[in-house]
């Protein structure tokens, strides 16, 4: 094989390689009187999660972006908020691809009631 089949070749596999991955990115809106720490998570089957962001804190009434890259297409992927005020599990909100806005909320008064995530229109 010469050179430049070689390369033609390797420019073939390179793109077919972008074709197999996606991107989330997250817009998260804290309306809690409280902290929260979200995280862009990958389910990995038998109830098990990994992180693939970094979580971040985000504080009452503020708003952050999470962002992932080249993630494959067949992930299960989702956005989790938490905090130690929360009295049940992590909230949990499965992504598609792309720009999701996300509003926490907390039900009850207080600071002792379970959170809530839902999809929010974009800003």
């Amino acid at each position: 094989m010469n050179a430049r089949t070689r390369m033609i070749v390797g420019a073939l596999a390179a793109g077919a390689l972008t074709g197999c991955t996606t991107s989330y990115q997250v817009d998260v809106r804290n309306h809690t009187p409280q902290p929260v720490v979200v995280a862009i998570f990958q389910a990995t089957g038998g109830g098990q999660q990994l992180a693939i962001s970094p979580g971040k804190r985000i504080g009452p009434g503020d708003r952050d972006a999470l962002a992932t890259r080249a993630v494959p297409q067949d992930w299960v992927v989702f956005v989790q908020a938490d905090t130690p005020g929360n009295p049940g599990h992590p909230a949990r909100l499965d992504l598609a691809p792309g720009l999701t806005a996300v509003d926490v909320t907390q039900e009850g008064a207080g600071q002792t009631g379970p959170l809530r995530l839902r999809t929010a229109p974009r800003p």
